[in-house]
């Protein structure tokens, strides 16, 4: 499903055309994301995300969704979205990946964002958002308690060869459905 704009960013389906920024944003975040060394290991997980091949085996690619983020105003490169539909369950929308430039981070992007896709999540017709978080990553554990997201039940999982293999919380957050 296509993302419609929110009041600061617009949203498009990402493509090969959209590697470089991609490849940037890995990069710019492999501290926390665990990529080590020069920018290869950014350029492959890029690559394996735009080609869908590090979905997990219960899900059908054609529910994933990677979204580049720019800004409205002048169209220049946020960061990366990846969305799976109907993931864990049919009613929740699942947040396989939300990653920001460093420079953006603290102003305001990622909260517009989440509470864009909660509104979306809503008229989708879903009853939940779900996202992953590495425990090691503090600044994201903040973020989506900060947002309202609360651990799942039982909620450590095996992530293995999923969009994000450093995660190991589910967290969920209500949809309120209009």
């Amino acid at each position: 499903m296509p993302v419609p704009p929110s009041r600061r960013c617009r949203f498009a389906e990402a493509s090969g055309d959209d590697l470089e920024d991609i490849e940037q944003v890995y990069a710019a975040n492999a501290g926390v994301l665990g990529l080590r060394g020069s920018g290869a290991e950014a350029r492959t997980r890029a690559r394996r995300l735009l080609s869908h091949e590090s979905l997990p085996s219960d899900v059908d690619p054609r529910d994933a969704t990677t979204v580049v983020v720019r800004c409205l105003e002048d169209d220049s490169f946020v960061g990366i979205l990846a969305l799976l539909h109907q993931h864990p369950v049919p009613s929740a929308l699942h947040i396989g990946g939300l990653h920001l430039l460093p420079c953006i981070h603290r102003q305001g992007f990622g909260e517009e964002i989440v509470h864009h896709l909660l509104t979306l999540a809503s008229a989708w017709g879903y009853r939940t958002l779900h996202a992953s978080v590495d425990l090691q990553n503090a600044g994201a554990l903040r973020f989506w308690s900060a947002m309202k997201f609360v651990r799942v039940p039982d909620g450590t999982e095996d992530h293995s060869g999923v969009l994000e293999p450093l995660a190991s919380i589910a967290l969920v957050h209500e949809v309120q459905n209009s």
